[in-house]
């Protein structure tokens, strides 16, 4: 009941104006096919009457079928048209619900296999709630079928109701495993259904380049076959077992029909029923035997149907922990502060960060360093918000930061990620879209163009700040060198205009004089505020005004680069053996 409810609030929802239009049409189809039925009767006694007044009841009754047909054929027609425009309503609803559960989630969704699986039988069983609306129409047009089918056949022998009753449960049965057999399947061809995409989207990416280089063509081919194999195999052995259960349920219904034929056979022999009502009650008998089949059909693709949306309905219900919001307003952040903080990724026991604790205050450049897997990007999903720590907290400005309103806390963050996004779109909303709000403010754009040292590129363009980015969509598209890319990331971060900067690895693919440029602009435009600078390049970290050296998730050193350099400690020695390295390639 509770799945039923979750699909007819979806249906519902979705379209309220084509609900009620498709339950109003299916209520004229019954009543329609019933009217044929009875139709068919009185012309068979009508021509094997042989009544005086033979052509003009037959004429009659023909004009007055016509008009039924006619409004049939309306029915049918406007019915196409609304399922269409229904099954579109439908979509659009059901893919903003996953666009929004699956954006609202926590990253460790995606940290999770099991999760992920989740999330794409969810994608592909949510389409059940479509299903269930042409299921649950079909529903009640076969139950109306069936109650009319009975009464007519009452007339008849109440025998022969039972009969076929009882000849159509083996086909119950098999098709109950046939759909059991199918439902399990698509669960576990999840995974294999993630890797064919995958594979398949690797064709159409940016690794290309490396697929021509190492000849991975027939590498990746071969994973996408043995993946499709795989599925294969699964399906093949399902479609044995649906032809055995196939092959009982047509014998069974093979001797139901016998046993009918005969009876009523016997009928006319003895001179019970005539030419008129054999095919009459012939045609009556098959239909309520196909709508008894078709109903028991119906109840086990609609319990299996419930139960892929029982799946998408529990996706729904988890609540992230993440993404919770809370009530205190947020404009400026002038203190953050780890407390004890301890945190490993979901599926792992290894502490990424361990009892880390720390102050900055405001007007303070921090500069984050370690080895790989030190920490250091954890840090900055943490004040993010983007996951929650195990044990310890962090406090905002004295305040835990679970008290915040998410939206206002994340607008103080200007961020630069390792894995910055290329989007195909123009310059401006490569760079506008970390704050919407400003997209248009041409003078602020070409602010973050001049911060990040991107304007040298953007005075090339003849669209300017309209330019295409990359040629996916548009031929006169600019293809970007990595260096260019992390520019337009950097203008990114800096456009957003919150208190706190999060950089990590901003100068990856930067030259060091283009490098040495935007740190000496950055230095002076943001000396009031927070930053937290993530870089292996050592030389950039020289302009941190205190710099934490992370080691096994804890603060192993902290000071000034001088001050850590005096020391002659872990830092020191990083930094020796880079700049020997430097010495040794120059």
């Amino acid at each position: 009941m509770r799945n039923i409810l979750f699909s007819l609030k979806i249906l519902f929802l979705s379209s309220k104006k084509y609900f009620i239009l498709k339950i109003s049409f299916l209520s004229l189809k019954i009543i329609f096919s019933m009217f044929i039925l009875l139709f068919y009767r009185r012309v068979l006694n009508i021509l094997t009457s042989y009544n005086e007044d033979l052509l003009v009841q037959l004429l009659s009754i023909t004009i007055l079928y016509l008009g039924v047909y006619i409004l049939e054929i309306i029915v049918d027609s406007l019915n196409s048209l609304i399922s269409y425009k229904y099954n579109d309503e439908i979509n659009y609803y059901l893919d903003s619900l996953m666009i929004e559960k699956t954006s609202t989630s926590d990253l460790s969704f995606y940290d999770s296999s099991d999760l992920a699986n989740m999330i794409q039988n969810s994608w592909d069983m949510i389409y059940s709630t479509k299903n269930l609306m042409e299921m649950l129409f079909n529903f009640i047009r076969i139950i109306a079928q069936i109650i009319i089918s009975i009464i007519l056949l009452l007339e008849l022998e109440w025998f022969l109701i039972f009969t076929i009753m009882i000849f159509c449960v083996p086909y119950f049965i098999f098709d109950n495993l046939m759909k059991k057999v199918n439902y399990f399947n698509e669960l576990e061809t999840a995974i294999n259904y993630r890797k064919t995409n995958y594979y398949k989207l690797i064709y159409f990416s940016e690794n290309l380049q490396e697929i021509k280089l190492y000849n991975l063509n027939d590498f990746f081919k071969n994973k996408y076959k043995n993946e499709v194999k795989k599925m294969e195999k699964i399906k093949f052995s399902s479609q044995k077992k649906s032809l055995f259960y196939n092959i009982i349920s047509s014998i069974s219904l093979f001797i139901n029909d016998l046993i009918i034929y005969y009876f009523l056979i016997v009928k006319f022999v003895k001179k019970l029923i005539g030419v008129a009502d054999l095919t009459y009650f012939v045609s009556i008998v098959l239909q309520f035997r196909n709508n008894i089949n078709n109903f028991t059909s119906t109840i086990n693709s609609f319990s299996y149907t419930l139960k892929a949306i029982g799946n998408v309905q529990n996706f729904f219900e988890i609540n992230p922990v993440a993404e919770q919001s809370g009530v205190e307003p947020l404009d400026y952040i002038y203190k953050i502060e780890f407390k004890n903080v301890s945190f490993s990724y979901p599926n792992s026991n290894n502490k990424v960060l361990n009892n880390c604790s720390f102050v900055i205050n405001e007007n303070t450049v921090v500069g984050l360093v370690g080895l790989n897997g030190a920490g250091k990007s954890t840090i900055i999903k943490l004040l993010l918000k983007l996951y929650i720590p195990q044990e310890g907290e962090i406090l905002i400005n004295n305040k835990n930061i679970n008290s915040y309103k998410l939206f206002d806390l994340r607008k103080q963050f200007n961020v630069l990620f390792q894995d910055y996004m290329r989007y195909s779109l123009t310059l401006r909303e490569n760079i506008g879209i970390s704050n919407l709000n400003e997209l248009h403010n041409d003078e602020q754009l070409l602010k973050a163009c001049s911060e990040s040292d991107l304007d040298t590129i953007l005075s090339n363009y003849e669209n300017g700040l309209d330019a295409n980015m990359t040629k996916r969509f548009y031929n006169d598209g600019k293809e970007l060198s990595g260096g260019q890319w992390q520019k337009v990331a950097l203008a990114r971060a800096f456009f957003r205009n919150g208190s706190v900067t999060l950089l990590d690895e901003p100068s990856s693919s930067l030259d060091p004089l283009a490098e040495e440029e935007i740190f000496s602009k950055y230095k002076k435009i943001y000396k009031n505020k927070i930053t937290f600078l993530i870089s292996h390049r050592l030389s950039s970290i020289k302009i941190s005004d205190i710099i934490l050296l992370l080691d096994d998730g804890k603060i192993l050193e902290s000071g000034s680069h001088d001050n850590l350099i005096k020391k002659k400690g872990r830092y020191f020695e990083l930094f020796k053996l880079q700049s020997e390295k430097y010495k040794q390639d120059e």
